[in-house]
């Protein structure tokens, strides 16, 4: 398993705050807190609630809603779609689908995300 921890800053519509992220190359999606969404964006409802596996193997946390965020890491602007969830052992995890979305690398001896320049670049058409 790969995990980086990393304080970011974290937007949405309705404000912004520093908070303590775990970069989770296990974790399937990502997910937030929900008193922190609360304070950061407006809830969407998912269609259909989802039902997750924590590491543990045995744990699982029903997921109703999402939100909107962006994030900046090493002086860039990424967003995605995050998973709200009562509880988690963290403010908020990044997990490989938006680490993928982004083509971001883990650097495990400095502890460091690595992105790549052309990935968040945006083509306007």
């Amino acid at each position: 398993m790969g995990l980086v921890r990393k304080n970011l800053l974290v937007m949405g519509e309705r404000g912004e705050k520093e908070i303590d992220v775990l970069f989770d190359s296990i974790a399937i999606a990502s997910f937030i807190k929900e008193d922190i969404a609360n304070s950061l964006a407006t809830f969407i409802n998912l269609p259909v609630p989802k039902e997750f596996k924590l590491a543990d193997n045995e744990s699982k946390i029903k997921i109703k809603n999402i939100v909107h965020l962006d994030f900046k890491i090493n002086g860039f602007t990424l967003w995605d779609e995050i998973f709200v969830a009562k509880t988690l052992p963290v403010d908020m995890i990044i997990g490989a689908k938006t680490m993928q979305a982004w083509k971001m690398k883990l650097d495990f001896e400095k502890e460091d995300i690595i992105i790549d320049p052309k990935a968040v670049e945006l083509l306007l058409i």
